[in-house]
């Protein structure tokens, strides 16, 4: 476990029973705007960039076991017991894991998105992805991770209806600096064997 605590964000309300929220390996804390806000009324919202995203300190965590110790580090210190965990992709494997290492913190799971194993052929596919944010921490194109990724995420439809807002999406990751795309490479290697079953 690293000392220094993940980058965090408090919101809703204070005497509702806590809602935690862990991002996918290419979110950040705002890209749950739309669904905390709302929320906001009932729940405590918690959120956090893990370790190897845009806003929490250190290196990213080499498993996802080391991303739950962080996740438990905030909630002592936050003074949380116990919270709905609601993940996507990567972070649903985070909450996932959480509720099997610390079942009594668990008071329910989301897994949004998400697998309980990596195939081969989905590590195929991962290893591109790394390979290609491994380039652009070397000061290659960062963009072309997405361009990995919008393939196989979208259908051939909408990624010719949304073309404008998929070539501004993918510029603005281009510009991300390359901690960044190190800290990606990185969650995305903790995948390699991944099997929850």
């Amino acid at each position: 476990m690293t000392a220094t605590l993940l980058a965090h964000r408090l919101t809703g309300n204070p005497d509702g029973p806590p809602l935690l929220f862990l991002n996918g390996g290419m979110m950040t804390i705002s890209s749950w705007e739309r669904i905390a806000a709302p929320l906001g009324d009932s729940y405590r919202i918690v959120r956090c960039d893990l370790r190897g995203q845009l806003l929490s300190p250190g290196e990213p965590a080499p498993s996802l076991d080391a991303h739950v110790a962080d996740v438990i580090a905030l909630l002592d210190f936050l003074g949380v017991d116990r919270v709905h965990a609601a993940g996507t992709s990567y972070g649903a494997l985070v909450a996932l894991r959480f509720a099997i290492l610390h079942p009594e913190r668990a008071a329910s799971v989301i897994a949004i998105a998400t697998t309980e194993r990596i195939t081969p052929e989905h590590w195929e596919g991962t290893v591109e992805v790394r390979a290609a944010a491994l380039a652009a921490a070397a000061g290659g194109d960062g963009g072309q991770v997405l361009d990995l990724i919008f393939p196989v995420t979208y259908s051939p439809e909408y990624l010719e209806a949304n073309a404008a807002v998929l070539a501004a999406h993918r510029h603005q990751t281009s510009l991300l600096p390359p901690i960044w795309f190190r800290g990606l490479a990185r969650i995305l290697s903790s995948l390699e064997g991944l099997d929850l079953t």
